[in-house]
Order: structure tokens, then sequence, then C-alpha cells
């Protein structure tokens, strides 16, 4: 039978808990960017005319590819995964690979 306080300890100690903080942290970023976008930048691009937005949008998807940005995108992705198969066997895996799996599903967007 294991041991769950060990387990516990275990978890925050030594590169395992190195890289799950790091998934915490880019996943943290990356939902933020998506909240903003949805609550805030979408339905204010909503309310503009086609033209607008489709100047807009392009420009924001310009702004978009740069390093930092990347590095959070790609960094939740890795992180996690990486956590994951790091945390395997352990009571944390499950919230973990949820994680992974609800960040590689797609949302649909509502359509008006």
């Amino acid at each position: 039978m294991k041991d769950k306080s060990r387990e516990t300890n275990n978890l925050g100690q030594g590169a395992a808990g190195a890289v799950l903080g790091a998934a915490i942290v880019t996943m943290g970023l990356i939902s933020g960017t998506f909240y903003i976008f949805s609550c805030g930048v979408m339905p204010g691009l909503g309310r503009s005319d086609d033209r607008v937005f489709i100047e807009v949008m392009q420009n924001m998807n310009d702004a978009f590819n740069n390093p930092v940005f990347f590095a959070s995108f790609m960094g939740a992705l890795l992180f996690t995964a990486v956590s994951a198969w790091q945390l395997r066997g352990t009571s944390a895996f499950r919230w973990v690979l949820a994680a992974l799996v609800l960040y590689l599903v797609p949302s649909r967007s509502r359509r008006s």
C-alpha cells in the first residue's frame, strides 16, 4: 500500500515539482489570454464593421507571432505533458492528465 503523505511531499520537490510549477504558470498565462480574448476582445470587435474586424484580427495575428507567446503557448502543452509523465502513478496524475486533455480539445465558439 502506498504512503499518501510521502507521495504528497514528493510532488513539490525536485524536477517533478519544478515542471509542475512551470505547467501551472504557463497554463495560467494561456488561460488568461483565452479568457480576456473571449470576454473582451471578440465582443468588442463584433461591434465593428467587417473591414475593421479583419484588419484588427490580422494585426493581432501578426502581434501574437512572437517568442514570448510561442513559449507560453507551447510551454503549457509541453510542461503539462512532461508533468503528467513524471507524476504517473500518483494521485496528481489524473488532474494533470485532465488539464492536458482539456488543453488539447478545441472548444466550440458560440455563433450568433
